[in-house]
């Protein structure tokens, strides 16, 4: 069992997704890189050792992810967004451990699979109106890499306590998207949208000219999210 934090890493910008600072004549207009892959992380590991140092594992593990904040300053108001996530991921790796019986170094390196969500939120304020979007994308498997070094610290013949820096490449390209929340002036108006203003296929290509009636999903082009995070991880090892 495991818990642990983890920092943004390998961030890169997200199409549209910046600051703009309230300057009347010259706005100033900032890109955010994003990670969607920071935040808290709990999990679980089974593990077998083929001799004291190498040996394979396959891990399971939830991410909370942090939100990520942008604001633009408009004529008329304001533009308020945001991106955050979760993702469960399944974690498939090698061992190869020093074999110390005291204090044992080792390193993991593995794959990962992930099943997640990323909720993009909006507020705008726009002449006194308020406008209120939550946008939430699922479907598809996310797929990358990880690698860890870390140490079992050994504190009696069936319990250890280990500390590990993990390093996570990892990228997720949803297949769907559907608007769960659409107010206006505190009004709930998503029952008055057709399937084609409230759902997103994404697909690899499309014709613009194909004609999708009110009652289908609309069409657009997959984008890749970065998931990739660097963090630190706690836990206990249980021996048989």
């Amino acid at each position: 069992m495991n818990t642990g934090m983890a920092a943004k890493m390998s961030a890169h910008p997200i199409t549209g997704f910046v600051n703009v600072t309230k300057i009347e004549i010259n706005p100033s207009i900032e890109q955010i890189n994003v990670s969607l892959g920071e935040g808290m992380n709990i999990g679980g590991t089974l593990g077998y050792m083929v001799n004291k140092n190498i040996g394979f594992e396959f891990g399971i593990s939830h991410l909370f992810g942090g939100k990520t904040n942008a604001q633009e300053w408009e004529t008329s108001g304001t533009f308020n967004s945001s991106f955050s996530s979760s993702m469960t991921r399944f974690n498939p790796g090698f061992i190869i451990a020093s074999g110390f019986k005291k204090i044992n170094p080792y390193a993991k390196f593995g794959i990962i699979l992930g099943s997640g969500e990323i909720n993009y939120g909006v507020k705008q304020v726009k002449d006194g109106d308020i406008m209120l979007l939550n946008l939430q994308l699922n479907g598809g498997t996310a797929f990358g890499l990880s690698t860890s070094v870390g140490a079992l610290f050994s504190m009696n013949r069936s319990m250890s306590f280990f500390a590990e820096i993990t390093s996570n490449n990892l990228s997720y390209s949803p297949t769907r998207g559907a608007y769960t929340v659409v107010t206006y002036n505190e009004t709930d108006i998503l029952s008055q949208l057709t399937v084609k203003e409230k759902e997103i296929e994404f697909v690899n290509s499309y014709e613009p000219k194909n004609y999708r009636n009110d009652s289908m999903p609309t069409l657009a082009l997959k984008e890749r999210y970065p998931f990739g995070s660097l963090g630190l991880n706690l836990g206990l090892k249980y021996g048989f």
